[in-house]
């Protein structure tokens, strides 16, 4: 299920002795979960998890409009060895199904198009 994969891999991503950075779009609205619980989440937010030689970082885009997330340069990472997309259309939907993941290409600019309701994760794997 969807959300079993995105548990996955932020479970992937943040153990092995990783550090964590949060990023925050600027005027990062919350949002309401639309669930059973009383809950907001902010419009774009990114979490980068980094170990020794590897670094990922996964970015969730709440509202129904697609953003773009450009890699930028003093993150000292370059292109993405992997990136993925999970489409989250409606998490309380309870019919057992697998999740959908997408491999992205990444323009040469080093931009990534976040589509709505989404995880989207990129991997370095250095050397």
């Amino acid at each position: 299920m969807p959300v079993a994969m995105a548990m996955r891999w932020l479970n992937d991503a943040a153990n092995g002795g990783a550090t964590f950075q949060r990023y925050v779009e600027a005027g990062n609205p919350r949002l309401p979960g639309k669930g059973v619980r009383n809950e907001t989440y902010g419009a774009v937010e990114a979490a980068l998890f980094r170990r020794e030689g590897r670094a990922t970082l996964v970015i969730q885009n709440v509202p129904d409009e697609a953003r773009c997330w450009r890699i930028k340069p003093d993150l000292k990472l370059g292109a993405p060895s992997l990136v993925e997309r999970l489409e989250l259309p409606d998490l309380t939907d309870s019919i057992p199904r697998a999740a959908r993941v997408e491999a992205v290409t990444v323009s040469p600019t080093l931009a990534v198009r976040i589509p709505p309701y989404s995880l989207t994760r990129l991997i370095w794997i250095s050397r």
